[in-house]
């Protein structure tokens, strides 16, 4: 349905049609090629929270877990911990770039401690 604008009201279902002229080399129009309609469709998937686990780092992956067994929710972890939940939830979600010493003293209040290890040469 459309208002009296010729817009589609709020909450209806939007097609997104475009056209594609189809050019030659030169940039000139070729009369032999048609122009083509396409239509874009979204479909969306949402992910299971497995899924979405299995795609994380395990350092995420633990902070995650932990937070989990402390019984906190990210925004309580926050406040208890004196760091901000967007870098709580952030880190949870797998963020490839924090500071470090955030990443310490998050990882400090659950209980876990963040040790270099030497890697074996082979």
């Amino acid at each position: 349905m459309k208002n009296q604008l010729n817009r589609p009201r709020s909450g209806s279902i939007i097609k997104v049609v475009f056209e594609i002229e189809m050019l030659n080399v030169k940039g000139e129009f070729d009369p032999m090629k048609m122009k083509t309609r396409s239509s874009i469709k979204y479909h969306s998937k949402r992910r299971t929270k497995e899924e979405i686990k299995a795609e994380l780092p395990p350092l995420s992956l633990f902070a995650r877990n932990r937070r989990e067994e402390l019984g906190y929710s990210q925004e309580d972890l926050a406040f208890r911990s004196g760091l901000s939940s967007r870098f709580i939830k952030e880190f949870e979600r797998g963020k490839t770039t924090a500071r470090l010493d955030k990443v310490i003293e998050l990882l400090e209040f659950m209980g876990a401690t963040l040790e270099p290890k030497l890697r074996s040469r082979s």
